[in-house]
C-alpha cells in the first residue's frame, strides 16, 4: 500500500502549459485587471490553488464569453487537482476538453494530462490509463514520456500486469535514453519477477546496478535481488559466479579495462 501511495503522489504536479498561455489571452480581454479570471491567472501563477478555486467556481456560474469560460475551466481543473478535489476536477476538465480537443491539440494534451491526474487521485486507475494513452498516441507530445510511465503505473495498480508490462517495454523502445529509462527497467524487472520470469528480471536488475549504481532505481534493483536471493534463487546473489562472468563480459564489451 505504501508503494502505491508513493506511485500516486510521484509527479503529482508535473510540467504543464503556463497559466497565462492556457488562458489564451483571456486576462487581456477581461473587463479589468481586477476581474475574477485575471485574479485567478495571477493566483495560479503564484500556485495559490485554493484562491483559484474560490474565484472561479462562482465565476463559472455567471454569464461569460466562451473564451473566458474555456480558460477558467482549465485553470480551475488544475487547481481542483492540486487541492485534492478530484471528482470535481474530473467534471470540470471533461467540460474543458470537450471544447478544445478538435481545435487546440496542444491544449487538449494538457487538459488530458490534468484529467488523468484527477482520475488517479480519485483511484480511477483504468480510466486514467486510457486518458494517458490518448496522450501517448502522439509521439511528439511533450508529455508523452511522462504519460507513458504514469499509464504503466495505473495499469499495474489496476492488476492489468500484462498491459503494464507491454507499456513499459514500449517505453524502453520509444525512450531508450530518457531520464526515466532506468526507473522503468527496475519496474519492469519487478513485474517480470512477480510473474516468474526471474532470469530476465535478474538481468535487468544487474544492468541497472551496473550502469547507475547510486540511483533510486539501483536501490529498487538491489532490494529485489536480495528478495530473490532470500527465496533461494542463487543467481540473484550479488557474489554469484554468474555475476562475475557477466561483469567480465561487460568490462570487455564496454572496453573498461587497462
Amino acid at each position: 500500500m505504501a508503494a502505491d501511495a508513493e506511485d500516486r503522489s510521484a509527479h503529482a504536479l508535473p510540467p504543464a502549459m503556463d497559466s497565462a498561455d492556457s488562458a489564451q489571452g483571456a486576462s487581456s480581454t477581461a473587463s479589468s485587471e481586477l476581474s475574477p479570471l485575471a485574479q485567478a491567472v495571477s493566483a495560479s501563477q503564484a500556485e495559490d490553488h485554493p484562491k483559484v478555486v474560490e474565484l472561479l467556481e462562482p465565476f463559472l456560474k455567471t454569464r461569460v464569453s466562451r473564451q473566458d469560460k474555456a480558460a477558467a475551466r482549465h485553470l480551475l481543473g488544475r487547481s481542483l487537482v492540486a487541492v485534492g478535489r478530484h471528482e470535481a476536477a474530473i467534471k470540470v476538465l471533461k467540460q474543458a476538453l470537450a471544447g478544445a480537443r478538435n481545435r487546440h491539440w496542444h491544449l487538449a494534451d494538457h487538459l488530458r494530462w490534468w484529467l488523468a491526474q484527477a482520475q488517479e487521485g480519485a483511484e480511477r486507475d483504468l480510466e486514467a490509463s486510457r486518458t494517458y494513452g490518448l496522450i501517448t498516441r502522439d509521439k511528439h507530445s511533450e508529455l508523452g514520456m511522462e504519460a507513458m510511465w504514469r499509464r504503466a503505473l495505473c495499469l499495474e495498480r489496476a492488476k492489468r500486469t500484462g498491459s503494464a508490462r507491454r507499456v513499459l517495454e514500449g517505453f524502453l523502445e520509444t525512450f531508450p535514453e530518457g531520464p526515466l529509462a532506468w526507473t522503468v527497467q527496475a519496474r519492469l524487472g519487478k513485474i517480470l519477477s512477480d510473474i516468474g520470469q526471474t532470469s530476465e528480471a535478474i538481468r535487468l536488475f544487474r544492468r541497472v546496478l551496473r550502469y547507475v549504481p547510486r540511483s533510486e532505481a539501483a536501490k529498487v534493483a538491489s532490494a529485489e535481488l536480495e528478495r530473490l536471493a532470500a527465496k533461494g534463487i542463487a543467481a540473484a546473489r550479488l557474489d554469484s559466479m554468474s555475476v562475475r562472468v557477466d561483469d567480465l563480459e561487460w568490462l570487455v564489451s564496454e572496453r573498461r579495462f587497462v
